[in-house]
């Protein structure tokens, strides 16, 4: 009987000292952010003269984001900034913008716990003028389809697949190979193509 009181103290006396002796929580870093809080949005892009209705505002995706809110002043302080709007994609687009005028936008990354502080300006302006000889107006993006909204996540995971030379049967080219951003998605009519593409795309 006193051997079993003996091994039940022993036992009891080694567990409280792991539990003494093991080290606390650990706090998983990402960069000089403790997990938990979100960073601020980074590569901020508004457009210059791009639009004539509007500036359009482009940043990478923050993870665990849900949220984005929008900020905006003519001065570079954001301590006087307007809200001007929230999205849940990584871009967004300023309708209520002023023509000629220079405006500093900043962007904070929202989710149902936490908020990040704000990210580095970048200035944008809604050109002066409007669209000529265009039948269709000014087209704006296509809307999201029922049930299946546009998101930061998703729109991270498009650009992903859109330039991963994986999914080729090669393995040596994307869909941004042939599709370039900076031809509006088409192909350049110069590019000297090496074989032909499948139906299904590379």
């Amino acid at each position: 009987m006193n051997r079993l009181k003996i091994l039940v103290l022993v036992v009891f006396v080694l567990v409280a000292a792991a539990l003494f002796l093991l080290p606390g929580p650990i706090e998983e870093v990402r960069g000089s952010t403790v997990a938990g809080t979100l960073p601020p949005p980074t590569g901020i892009t508004a457009s210059d003269n791009s639009y004539s209705t509007k500036v359009g505002l482009y940043w990478d995706v923050v993870r665990n984001a849900t949220l984005y809110r929008i900020f905006r002043n003519t001065s570079n302080n954001s301590g006087s900034a307007s809200d001007v709007g929230t999205t849940a994609a990584n871009y967004f687009f300023d309708e209520t913008a002023v023509a000629a005028t220079d405006y500093f936008y900043w962007v904070r990354a929202e989710n149902s716990g936490d908020v990040s502080s704000l990210s580095t300006p970048d200035q944008g302006t809604r050109a002066n003028g409007f669209v000529i000889g265009s039948a269709f107006g000014v087209l704006e993006p296509p809307p999201a389809p029922m049930g299946n909204p546009v998101s930061a996540t998703k729109a991270a995971l498009g650009k992903a697949l859109f330039w991963d030379e994986q999914l080729a049967s090669t393995k040596t080219v994307s869909c941004g190979t042939c599709h370039r951003p900076n031809e509006g998605g088409a192909r350049p009519a110069n590019r000297n193509r090496r074989q032909p593409l499948s139906k299904s795309g590379p």
